[in-house]
């Protein structure tokens, strides 16, 4: 396990044009991480705690410019102008990715009822983003072959222009007679 300790309080912090180097790490820790569920939740924890950290830091430095700022501010015109943190946008992209991450891993997971175990796949946004432009409909494809797919279900789920496709797939997904329907392993 990895532990990241700041050792100076400017580490944790950072203005809205820099990136924290402290956050940066947590967050390069959690891109690589394959246990989807507690990255994700790691991510939103660390996200919430960066921003109540560069909040309070932000309070000191704001009562010292304030005055500073509002004389620019009515001269440029950008009273209204909302900060944006860059180390919260990076943030919001990595819950975002390991939200997506997280319901591939979920549908990777899920098998036909009576068929052997999905090969279980440890996956994460570095092994995704490494993969190339391929690598998730790579895994897809496996997934489908796997759990005994149809092309046909596919093809008919896949056209626009007929409605019966979420019924075809619907009949797919609930027929437990086939053996066919979706269980989600644990």
């Amino acid at each position: 396990m990895v532990h990241f300790y700041p050792t100076d309080p400017k580490l944790v912090s950072s203005d809205s044009e820099h990136v924290s180097p402290w956050w940066a790490a947590v967050r390069e820790a959690l891109h690589k991480a394959t246990g989807n569920v507690a990255a994700y939740i790691g991510a939103v924890v660390a996200r919430s705690v960066s921003v109540i950290m560069a909040a309070s830091f932000s309070v000191e430095h704001k009562k010292a410019n304030e005055e500073k700022k509002d004389k620019e501010n009515e001269e440029s015109g950008d009273s209204d102008w909302e900060s944006v943190s860059l180390d919260l946008e990076h943030w919001n992209l990595l819950v975002k990715q390991l939200e997506d991450i997280l319901m591939l891993n979920i549908l990777l997971k899920s098998q036909p009822y009576g068929k052997a175990v999905v090969k279980d796949v440890n996956i994460s946004i570095e092994t995704i983003l490494n993969g190339g432009q391929g690598s998730v409909t790579d895994l897809l494809a496996v997934w489908s072959v796997s759990v005994g797919l149809e092309p046909e279900v596919l093809s008919s789920f896949l056209a626009e222009s007929n409605l019966e496709n979420v019924s075809v797939l619907q009949k797919f997904l609930d027929d437990k007679s086939d053996s066919r329907s979706l269980n989600i392993v644990k």
